[in-house]
């Protein structure tokens, strides 16, 4: 079986174990936060500051078990000094297979820290009006995904309320001969997240 087969895989046989002499807890999260672009300076230049969503399925055994994510962060594009001429829409998702641990401090709380990878993808669509000359051109590319938080996380009966600091990380090689040429870059952003958990418990 191939990587790209196995970590999903892999997840879909954590969220079926049974509860056996250890408990297992299964989940469902929403997040949301603010993304900030830290490196490189393409990305930096081209990215501001801007809200993330994300949506989260996964399993616990033992305080380790596996996630599968799915987060959308409209993108606040620079308009490259053409202002009103330009209006540039860009998105980016991303999806992730991450390998889940939690360390329980107190009756509570516990931290979390989660490691994974998958793909990363860029939606970029340009209007532009330039003296009622108007063209749209849209590109989409994808690249590789990584991603390391920590968090905590606070019970509430059935729910955990919480927040993460995380460390998105991903490697475009954007082809020239596509209709918009994002060119190569490594996007690394800092990601302040909320979020609720809704376990099977």
């Amino acid at each position: 079986m191939t990587a790209p087969r196995a970590l999903p895989a892999a997840l879909l046989v954590i969220l079926a174990l049974p509860a056996g002499a250890a408990r297992a807890d299964n989940f469902v999260e929403v997040a949301g936060g603010i993304m900030a672009p830290i490196g490189d300076d393409q990305w930096t230049n081209y990215v501001d500051s801007g809200p993330k969503l994300a949506a989260r399925v996964g399993g616990m055994r033992q305080r380790a078990g596996a996630m599968l994510s799915v987060d959308w962060t409209p993108l606040a594009a620079n308009d490259m000094g053409f202002g009103n001429a330009v209006d540039i829409s860009s998105h980016r998702f991303r999806i992730l297979v991450s390998a889940i641990a939690e360390h329980r401090i107190g009756d509570k709380v516990s931290a979390s820290l989660r490691v994974g990878g998958g793909l990363d993808i860029a939606r970029v669509s340009v209007h532009t009006n330039i003296f009622g000359i108007t063209s749209d051109n849209s590109d989409t590319d994808t690249g590789l995904g990584v991603e390391a938080a920590g968090g905590l996380w606070f019970d509430a009966g059935t729910i955990q309320i919480g927040g993460e600091l995380a460390l998105p990380i991903s490697f475009h090689d954007d082809g020239a001969d596509n209709n918009i040429d994002l060119e190569s870059y490594t996007s690394v952003d800092f990601d302040l997240m909320f979020g609720v958990r809704f376990l099977s418990r």
